[in-house]
């Protein structure tokens, strides 16, 4: 079963090689085992107590490439082993980070909910400065006025927009930035200030685009029309 899979632009001086660094540093982070950034430049498989570690690499020419394979099992349901596959690629000055990770169950009678989560390692990449300036989502977007919200309707509206927007009203029960982290490089949170008025959020983005009494509305790109898709809208129980 998928459960994350992201790619990101870096940036910077020598960003493939700060991207070794930051995966040697999530390795050990999972293995509390020494690991440097030569193990990543070789092919080679390394065992962990339950933690597998496999990398491969290919420098020779352009593009060089590197990628890691970590898997363990999970710490409470028997049978459910977590996989994440790291690649990085560097070429004429460009490096590019993708991540995938995935559960596998050797059974159908291994019971129990996978819970959604962002790899730690991007928060490794995002603290080192890795990640280029127009990173979708490195920070929360918080409205204060009626320009703002006028500007979120031409967001909505922009054909080349590529990421989903989620859009959050007024909720205790939501942390912004935190949510934000988690989907750094996927969407853009959208935050609405505490004394919006619901009448001129409708008037300005439609009843289909707006969010009030503590929901959150996430708003799909536009695909050949103007008919944006919404894929998810909730209510707070009072």
């Amino acid at each position: 079963m998928l459960v994350y899979v992201n790619n990101f632009d870096l940036s910077g001086n020598a960003a493939a090689e700060r991207a070794l660094q930051s995966v040697c540093g999530w390795i050990q982070f999972k293995t509390n085992e020494d690991f440097d950034v030569e193990m990543l430049k070789s092919s080679g498989n390394y065992k962990f107590d339950n933690i597998t570690v496999r990398t491969f690499c290919a420098v020779a020419l352009e593009p060089k490439m590197y990628s890691v394979l970590l898997t363990h099992p999970d710490r409470d349901i028997k049978g459910r082993h977590w996989e994440t596959e790291i690649g990085i690629k560097e070429e004429g000055g460009k490096t590019k980070f993708s991540i995938l990770l995935k559960v596998n169950d050797i059974s159908t009678q291994v019971r129990g909910n996978v819970v959604t989560t962002r790899p730690l390692v991007v928060k490794y990449l995002s603290d080192s400065k890795l990640l280029k300036q127009d990173t979708v989502g490195l920070k929360v977007k918080f409205l204060n006025n009626k320009e703002d919200i006028r500007a979120l309707k031409w967001e909505i509206y922009r054909p080349e927009r590529i990421y989903p927007l989620v859009l959050v009203s007024k909720n205790r029960l939501i942390h912004n930035i935190r949510l934000q982290q988690q989907l750094l490089g996927l969407a853009q949170v959208v935050v609405f200030p505490e004394e919006t008025d619901d009448g001129l959020v409708e008037s300005e983005l439609t009843k289909r685009y707006s969010v009030w009494d503590g929901a959150v509305n996430i708003v799909q790109p536009l695909f050949g029309n103007d008919e944006t898709p919404k894929l998810l809208s909730f209510k707070r129980s009072n």
